[in-house]
């Protein structure tokens, strides 16, 4: 998907959860709005106490620190208005300097 590196836990998560579409939706709109996308993988979380779980991606991205966060804000303004609650609260990106 996309360039996409998934744990197989994480594709265990989305199959078991109906993620998989928003998945493709999340890859596509961090690859719209953030600049130099690299080393994007899925990821699975999960919360021991409680036993929920969640996927994350993880990439690097360029640019400076407030054009990656200029990014995060187009990114979130289109992930809510395309993806229903609770399927987003079930996936989460983390990005850093590539």
């Amino acid at each position: 998907m996309l360039g996409l590196n998934m744990e197989p836990a994480a594709a265990e998560i989305c199959a078991s959860r109906g993620l998989r579409a928003h998945l493709t939706t999340a890859v596509r709109l961090i690859q719209r709005h953030f600049a130099g996308v690299t080393r994007l993988r899925c990821e699975a979380l999960e919360a021991h106490e409680t036993d929920e779980r969640w996927v994350l991606l993880r990439f690097g991205v360029g640019g400076s620190v407030d054009e990656a966060m200029a990014a995060y804000d187009r990114f979130v303004d289109e992930w809510v208005a395309d993806v229903p609650w609770p399927e987003r609260d079930r996936i989460s990106i983390l990005f850093e300097p590539a």
